[in-house]
């Protein structure tokens, strides 16, 4: 009889197998490495000169998230460069959310996962989260930072992780560009490996629960209406705090929710978003902010990540689409006859 740790770690097993498709995911982390050589040093130069205006910093923060890394440490330590060089507390939180919702290979790899569908659903609620946060946190009045180093000081540590090349000629016409080209695919790979098998094994655990008997389908509780939407997209926040897998580990995680009936649609959306509350975020818009505007931020977030899912959810509606399910039972008649050899 198999166990169900044997048919967690088949599906996790699997699900890495099925992950080791770069040819599918690779356009986009190339492309991500591009642009990131190419316009990052410009834009953290445009977002440190217009630190003072609230737009400038909206834009510049926003592309500058989508031009860095996805993962939590590398993003948290960003954070800090930018507090440190005087980033008003609504650029930093902008900028987190690009980082975690936005970057390009992270959209490749939920594509790949879910279907072009769910990544256009993705960028939309990264969108409605940061315009949510900005107006929620210019409304709190939260105190701007004193710049504790210059600028001269601060765009040297934003732009050390990856090397800044000046043309395109440059970066697609010589060895150098396609070494830093490589340099950073390599650079990325090592930091999200270990995040993405976690969420890979954690996804196969779900996945095996899905066919277990006791398995609660909280993706459908409520009868697939309003009010479960509402549920899951309550609900979607506690489990990313819960489980607490960085931005990379989440997708696979993601998926394997989504497929599991453990989140619906705009549960799954709210889930992604949520990376922002887990504890060492907390922790960091503590330190950020203080311990009350902290936890203050954490709810604001909370709640962005929550309106998020229903607005996308709704959004799609109005042209009559939802992503949804594929349909289960063909999948269980086939793993029936995978393992008992009918």
């Amino acid at each position: 009889m198999v166990t169900f740790l044997e048919t967690s770690l088949y599906f996790g097993y699997n699900l890495f197998l099925f992950m080791l498709f770069f040819w599918i995911w690779v356009p986009g982390i190339l492309l991500s490495a591009l642009l990131t050589l190419r316009y990052r040093q410009t834009v953290a130069k445009h977002l440190l000169q217009g630190k003072d205006t609230l737009w400038t910093t909206l834009w510049a923060a926003t592309v500058f998230g989508i031009l860095s890394s996805p993962q939590r440490k590398s993003s948290l330590q960003t954070a800090r460069i930018l507090w440190e060089g005087g980033i008003s507390p609504v650029g930093i939180l902008v900028f987190l959310i690009a980082s975690h919702s936005l970057v390009i290979y992270f959209l490749a790899v939920l594509n790949l996962l879910l279907g072009l569908e769910f990544a256009l659903g993705q960028v939309l609620g990264g969108i409605l989260m940061l315009l949510l946060v900005t107006a929620a946190v210019s409304a709190l009045g939260l105190n701007h930072p004193e710049p504790t180093t210059s600028p001269e000081t601060t765009l040297p540590l934003l732009l050390a992780p990856y090397p800044s090349v000046p043309s395109w000629t440059d970066l697609l016409f010589s060895r150098h560009g396609w070494w830093a080209v490589l340099t950073y695919i390599g650079q990325e790979f090592r930091r999200i490996g270990l995040n993405t098998l976690i969420g890979i094994f954690l996804g196969g655990f779900f996945l095996a629960g899905g066919l277990e008997p006791w398995w609660i389908d909280l993706a459908l509780l409520g009868g697939g209406g309003v009010l479960t939407d509402l549920f899951n997209v309550l609900i979607a926040p506690l489990f990313s705090m819960i489980l607490c897998v960085p931005p990379l580990g989440n997708l696979p995680l993601t998926a394997s929710l989504f497929k599991a009936y453990v989140l619906n649609y705009p549960g799954m959306v709210s889930f992604v978003l949520a990376s922002l509350v887990q504890p060492p975020m907390i922790r960091a818009y503590t330190e950020y902010f203080g311990r009350r505007a902290g936890y203050t931020v954490t709810l604001i977030l909370w709640g962005a990540a929550m309106g998020s899912g229903l607005l996308v959810t709704g959004i799609f509606g109005l042209f009559g689409f939802r992503p949804g399910y594929v349909p289960l039972h063909p999948l269980y008649r086939l793993w029936d006859w995978l393992w008992q050899g009918e």
